[in-house]
């Protein structure tokens, strides 16, 4: 009977290693933070109209489905993007949440803050001119969980976001470059 009580001891323990581990990890000043960027051959002014146009975006933003600019028309602070997404990973439940613009440089920056039932963040976008004709595209990005339950998780949900989004610029940068170069 000792036996099964040291079991148990060491599993307890176990568990509340995994949970202070985890509780230190997404205390850290970046643990909700995610940033990527890529290099397209393409000069700014013709990768701009895949980050604010929205038929464009659900072309090479994954498990997003549809798109809205609200209200139409020119892109300036305080427009918003109303995205609807669906997460294969948990069983193609739909979400929508929304974005308001609050800076806009075209074609170089775009910096959004947004909120959605279970979290909210800011994520911004710049595209700046490299010297061989290309543009280097950064997103950066802050996310806040509503739930302590998913801040407790941050440190392993970041990899996985970072690894989308990563995937997600991967296939701007093959949209983009796809598409002959105009003189």
């Amino acid at each position: 009977m000792k036996w099964v009580l040291r079991i148990l001891a060491a599993l307890f323990g176990l568990l509340l290693l995994a949970f202070f581990g985890l509780l230190i990890a997404s205390h850290r000043p970046d643990a909700n933070k995610l940033e990527g960027s890529v290099e397209i051959a393409r000069p700014p002014a013709e990768v701009w109209p895949w980050i604010v146009e929205p038929e464009k975006q659900t072309q090479w933003v994954s498990w997003l489905v549809e798109s809205k600019r609200l209200p139409d028309g020119p892109l300036q602070p305080g427009s918003r993007f109303r995205w609807v997404m669906v997460d294969p990973n948990r069983n193609s439940q739909r979400g929508s949440f929304d974005s308001e613009v609050v800076a806009v440089n075209a074609p170089g920056e775009l910096d959004l803050k947004f909120s959605a039932k279970t979290f909210d963040g800011h994520a911004a976008y710049t595209l700046a001119a490299l010297p061989n004709g290309g543009t280097r595209i950064t997103n950066s990005g802050r996310y806040n969980y509503q739930s302590w339950f998913v801040r407790l998780m941050t440190p392993l949900i970041m990899p996985v976001a970072s690894k989308k989004m990563n995937a997600d610029m991967a296939q701007l940068k093959r949209l983009v470059e796809q598409i002959p170069k105009t003189q």
